[in-house]
């Protein structure tokens, strides 16, 4: 372990620093970590097997179709756009699961230019435009090794992943004061997880959350054929305790859960829940599903250099997100628009195809 370069980053973390922690091995650079205001933005290692679309597809983030249109996108922009804003451009990812994917993946380059043997480090000042919301502390990145004094001993897996929280999930810090309170996530319908927060002994978010869309998805279905009504919401008695989920929206696009021990009220549990739905669905909004992924396309049309290049990487990238959109019951003109576009690009009128793109959505769900 290069406890220099350890140093270093706390270093520049305690003096507020801007620029490049650079690494280098026989004067080759392999590896940099970007910091902005003494946070870590991101950083990169020659010893790192995988970018960060392959790390996020190896996750289970991304889907394989999900990631060519990452590839062909990074690609048709001459690398100018990094891949964390592509996969939120176009609506891969909720904010707080890209945070924590760029996290882990960040913590993975620090680890591999950790392990560099007589290794050099440098400082190199300089200014750069980075994204305040994925900026990270350095209790959050350092390798957990050595950084032991933030994970309390005899404690799970899942909360030694969640346990350092960052801004992306304060919001589920409401929920300890339930009755015997285990953890609680807030997923999109596919069970990703958007945010957790979890006491020492809870079980993984990221297991329960794929059971919870399964459930969920089966409740709906049960639902829309009996047109039972329904709040939307799910408890289930378990050996070793409640869980209790409900949609956050109507389209079932995402979803809440709460685990509680044996000893819990489920129906108290399910209460805090209906209080908060409305809070839960205004961060959301807020800070997990950012939109521009129109704005991505008409620019790729109108920038790429190569005509063909440009249909075939728009084509692919609108039939993913009218995949998303059905998935999801969106509203039906919306779908409709989406549909028109790639019906334009495939017959080659891009124009047409680039003012469909530039629709307001607002419009169409006021009319």
């Amino acid at each position: 372990m290069n406890i220099e370069l350890l140093d270093v980053i706390r270093t520049a973390s305690q003096g507020r620093w801007d620029g490049c922690i650079r690494v280098t091995q026989e004067s080759t650079c392999v590896g940099q970590i970007f910091v902005q205001n003494g946070k870590v933005a991101w950083a990169v290692s020659k010893h790192q097997p995988e970018n960060l679309g392959s790390f996020l597809w190896r996750l289970g983030y991304v889907t394989d179709t999900q990631l060519e249109v990452i590839r062909t996108i990074y690609a048709a922009g001459h690398g100018q756009k990094k891949l964390g804003a592509i996969v939120e451009e176009c609506g891969f990812i909720a904010r707080p699961l890209l945070r924590r994917g760029i996290l882990l993946h960040t913590r993975a380059a620090i680890r591999a230019m950790s392990t560099v043997k007589e290794a050099q480090v440098s400082l190199v000042p300089g200014n750069f435009v980075a994204d305040e919301e994925v900026l990270f502390e350095v209790a959050e990145i350092l390798p957990t090794d050595v950084n032991a004094e933030t994970e309390p001993d005899e404690t799970s897996d899942s909360f030694k992943l969640w346990s350092i929280r960052g801004i992306e999930n304060d919001i589920l810090t409401r929920f300890a004061d339930i009755q015997g309170y285990l953890g609680s996530a807030v997923y999109t319908s596919d069970g990703a997880v958007l945010t957790a927060h979890v006491s020492a002994r809870a079980v993984d978010p990221v297991v329960l959350g794929v059971f919870l869309a399964t459930a969920m998805e089966g409740l709906a279905r049960a639902v829309a054929v009996t047109r039972v009504s329904t709040d939307g919401s799910l408890t289930l008695r378990q050996d070793t305790g409640w869980l209790v989920a409900r949609w956050v929206d109507n389209l079932r696009q995402h979803m809440i859960a709460v685990i509680t021990d044996q000893n819990a009220d489920p129906a108290a549990a399910c209460q805090v829940l209906s209080d908060r739905t409305a809070e839960i669905h205004d961060w959301i909004s807020g800070h997990a599903t950012p939109d521009r992924f129109r704005v991505l396309m008409k620019n790729l049309l109108l920038q790429v250099e190569s005509e063909e290049e440009a249909v075939s990487t728009v084509r692919i990238a609108l039939r993913e997100r009218l995949r998303q959109l059905r998935k999801r019951h969106a509203p039906l003109p919306t779908v409709e628009r989406y549909k028109k576009a790639l019906e334009q690009v495939g017959a080659g009128n891009l124009e047409d195809a680039i003012r469909i793109l530039e629709w307001d959505e607002r419009s169409i769900e006021a009319s």
